[in-house]
C-alpha cells in the first residue's frame, strides 16, 4: 500500500471520539502524492462539536511551529495546499509508505504521551517533512467531550510522574551517542534532581522524581535502549512485496500499545 492512515485509539475514550470528514482521507492522499517529501500529513483537528479548533492542535499553528498558517488565514494571503510544521500530534495522520518503511512504528516504551513526539523526531531524522493540510478536517474528542471517558484513567496518564517520565525519555532518546554517554546522562540527571529536592526539603517532589527515574530505568532496561538506537523500530524489508501480506494484523496489534490503529490504503 502507498499510504497508511493512522488514527488515535485511546483506550480511555469511546470509539466515537474521532470523526473524519468523508473527503478528508482523499485530500490527504492527493496532497501527499503532490509532494512526496512529506512523510506525515495531518488534517485540521476540530473540537468534537466542530465549533472550534482542538485546543492542543491550535498550539501547533504558532509561527515558530507552522510558519505562514495564521497570517494566510487572517490576512487573506494565498492558502497553501500543505503547511510544513515541526510537529502535529498523532490523533490523525497519513503516513506515506516510504516514510513508514524507513521510520517504522511507534516505540512501545512510551505509555501513551510522547510516542508521537519521538516518532516525529525520527521522521525528520529520516529526511521527511511533516505537514498540515488545511482542506482536510477531522474532529478529535479530548477529556470528557465524548461519552465513555474514564476520568481516573486520564488523570493517571496525566500525572506529574508520567509526564516527567515521558519528558526524561524523550531527552534520553534525543541525546544519541554511545551507551556510556547515555548512562552518564541518566545518572547525572537523577542525582541532580534528587539533590535539588533534598536541598529544598521538597520531599513530595523527591518521591515523584524517584518514581519517574525508576520508571525510566525499568523501561530502558527492558527495551535495551542503553545499547540500541531508534533504527530498531524500522522495517528494512518493506521493499519486499511479499511482506505486505503478513503485516496487516501485526501492525494494528503493535500500534495498539501506544493507542493507535492503522488502515493501509492503496492509490486513489
Amino acid at each position: 500500500r502507498e499510504h497508511h492512515f493512522w488514527v488515535a485509539n485511546d483506550k480511555w475514550v469511546a470509539a466515537a471520539a474521532l470523526q473524519v470528514e468523508p473527503d478528508a482521507i482523499e485530500k490527504l492522499i492527493v496532497a501527499q502524492q503532490s509532494d512526496k517529501t512529506y512523510g506525515v500529513l495531518s488534517p485540521i483537528h476540530r473540537s468534537f462539536d466542530s465549533n472550534r479548533l482542538d485546543e492542543g492542535f491550535s498550539n501547533y499553528l504558532r509561527v515558530r511551529s507552522t510558519p505562514d498558517f495564521i497570517s494566510d488565514f487572517i490576512l487573506g494571503g494565498p492558502r497553501k495546499d500543505i503547511y510544513p510544521t515541526t510537529f502535529v500530534n498523532a490523533a490523525v495522520w497519513l503516513v506515506s509508505r516510504d516514510c513508514f518503511c524507513r521510520v517504522g512504528l511507534f516505540d512501545p516504551i512510551f505509555p501513551h504521551y510522547g510516542e508521537d513526539d519521538d516518532y516525529i523526531d525520527r521522521v525528520h531524522g529520516a529526511g521527511f517533512r511533516v505537514g498540515i493540510v488545511p482542506g482536510a478536517l477531522a474532529n478529535h474528542a479530548r477529556d470528557n467531550q465524548a461519552e465513555g471517558v474514564d476520568v481516573k484513567g486520564m488523570a493517571d496518564f496525566r500525572s506529574d510522574v508520567n509526564r516527567e517520565y515521558v519528558s526524561l525519555l524523550l531527552q534520553f532518546k534525543r541525546l544519541g551517542g554511545s551507551a556510556p554517554r547515555k548512562r552518564l546522562f541518566f545518572f547525572r540527571k537523577m542525582i541532580s534532581s534528587v539533590f535539588h529536592d533534598a536541598l529544598m526539603l521538597d520531599f513530595p517532589q523527591m518521591k515523584k522524581d524517584l518514581r519517574s527515574y525508576g520508571l525510566l530505568l525499568k523501561g530502558l532496561s527492558v527495551m535495551g535502549l542503553f545499547e540500541i538506537s531508534n533504527e530498531k523500530m524500522s522495517f528494512e524489508r518493506c521493499a519486499d512485496p511479499g511482506v505486505q501480506s503478513i503485516l496487516g494484523d501485526e501492525l494494528v496489534f503493535s500500534l495498539s500499545w501506544c493507542g493507535a490503529a492503522i488502515v493501509s490504503l492503496g492509490v486513489v
